[in-house]
């Protein structure tokens, strides 16, 4: 099987970052995210790839090749003048002669395709759109299906309540070559503005596939592509093949008394000065430069920056080559050298958050991986300082986190118990499961032994995995720890 990826546009919804470094180039952990897309085809069974190039091509081609370090084979379009997302396909329709895919290079997906393949052969359908739910469609294509999965309606971004479907557009298509025969030849021509509603209104065996479960990410979007990057060094989303996600290259250079917290990607060739703080979700690219005294905390910086000394980064992104310099600070913006900074819309924790979290990572318990990653999710914050005798208290933290993204089965995520801190004192964790989402309280006083790990199994019954409703957790079962008065089964008496 062959697909294509489209790589045409200028992604000015990135700008400044997009003006000198093209869509396909845009990295996610480090690397392109057009190499992610052919490491996803690939891990399909698919190794013939067309990509279109326009802006900045010769960039492209130089930092792609000819596709074989993703194992695939890449087949170039040029194209001068664009023709939309139909018109290009239909520049390559020499090269399909069956079923082929289409995807964008700014598409983040783990969508099964071999599912999507396989639907849209046993419906014979000529066009087949893969589909994820979503809570918030306001910024997407909404798709209606009936209930053998044909489309049989759209909706353009439709007003929050106005929705008719959560079902949304990811732009992962599968086509039959018979559709060349609705794409005109030298014209611009698009399949969301066009060809989909031609294949609608003429009641074509037209299909959408819903990817219960998969993890999806338009890039193209500052705050979307901010999402992608912290999914992917919290573990949310996995990449095949892809290098390592969080850590330290061995290739860099750490300094004295530097203070690395959080998911973290530090890149080959980096160097980080004495007394320089790190703080996740981080990602310093290729050939970075943190000089001494230096605080990076919630940011993305691309290859060759420079940070100098006691310079401060907050929740931003830094293109290609960009110098903070010493004793300066930026926080919530998009910079590029020789580019305007853009204010970056980026949720940040507040103080009592991000002191909550800190007091978490300080706890060595089972499980500290899992939750670790469940730090970025904090959706709200609750703290009091004293308990029913007047002494000890709680704090407590809400997350959502993405379908899927749980899997009890494998011991890695704490249940009720007391563990002890690095001040030596015993702490209690509780976790509450709730269609609103999880919490995760934390309890200090008095407690009994370190808890067993894993519980015993006639105290304590997990499910095996959690499921979810829009983004937000539905358990199945829960978990029990039976004869406890806190059990959130018997009581969710906190």
């Amino acid at each position: 099987m062959k697909a294509m990826i489209l790589a045409g546009g200028l992604s000015t919804r990135l700008y400044p970052l997009t003006k000198a470094v093209p869509k396909p180039l845009v990295p996610i952990a480090g690397e392109p995210n057009a190499i992610h897309v052919m490491r996803y085809l690939r891990s399909f069974g698919i190794e013939e790839i067309a990509i279109n190039l326009h802006y900045h091509a010769e960039q492209i081609e130089k930092r792609l090749g000819d596709g074989s370090a993703c194992g695939v084979r890449l087949h170039y379009l040029h194209e001068p003048q664009l023709l939309g997302s139909a018109g290009a396909v239909k520049q390559m329709e020499p090269f399909f002669d069956e079923t082929f895919v289409v995807i964008g290079c700014d598409d983040l997906t783990d969508i099964p395709l071999d599912n999507v393949i396989g639907f849209h052969r046993d419906r014979r359908a000529l066009a087949t759109i893969a589909l994820v739910e979503a809570e918030d469609v306001s910024h997407y294509g909404v798709v209606v299906v009936d209930k053998n999965g044909k489309i049989v309606e759209f909706q353009e971004k439709p007003a929050p309540g106005t929705e008719k479907s959560h079902l949304v557009n990811t732009g992962v298509y599968v086509f039959e070559p018979e559709i060349f025969k609705r794409i005109p030849a030298g014209e611009f021509y698009d399949f969301g503005k066009q060809v989909f509603p031609d294949l609608q209104r003429d009641r074509a065996a037209f299909y959408g596939l819903e990817a219960g479960g998969a993890y999806w990410c338009d890039i193209g979007t500052p705050s979307e592509y901010v999402r992608a990057t912290r999914d992917v060094l919290s573990g949310r989303m996995r990449l095949p093949g892809a290098r390592r996600l969080r850590g330290i290259a061995k290739t860099a250079q750490i300094g004295a008394n530097v203070q690395i917290l959080g998911n973290v990607q530090i890149g080959e060739r980096c160097s980080v000065g004495d007394r320089a703080s790190i703080l996740g979700p981080t990602v310093l690219g290729d050939d970075v430069s943190v000089d001494s005294g230096a605080t990076i905390e919630r940011s993305i910086l691309w290859d060759r920056g420079r940070i100098r000394h006691r310079a401060h980064v907050v929740n931003s992104i830094l293109g290609e080559g960009y110098v903070v310099a010493e004793d300066t600070s930026l926080r919530n913006v998009i910079v590029a050298e020789g580019e305007q900074p853009v204010p970056l819309y980026i949720r940040e924790p507040t103080q009592a958050e991000l002191a909550i979290l800190d007091r978490f990572r300080e706890i060595d318990f089972p499980g500290r991986r899992s939750l670790a990653m469940l730090m970025d999710s904090v959706t709200s914050v609750e703290s009091d300082d004293r308990d029913d005798n007047g002494s000890g208290g709680f704090l407590e933290l809400a997350a959502r986190l993405p379908n899927g993204f749980l899997d009890l089965s494998s011991g890695d995520f704490p249940l009720n118990g007391w563990y002890e801190d690095r001040d030596g004192e015993y702490v209690q964790l509780l976790l509450f499961a709730g269609k609103d989402g999880i919490t995760l309280e934390r309890y200090k006083g008095k407690g009994d032994p370190i808890l067993e790990w894993p519980p015993r199994a006639d105290s304590v019954t997990v499910q095996a995995r959690m499921n979810f409703d829009r983004g937000h957790f539905e358990p199945e079962i829960g978990w029990h720890a039976q004869g406890d008065e806190r059990c959130p089964v018997c009581s969710k008496s906190r």
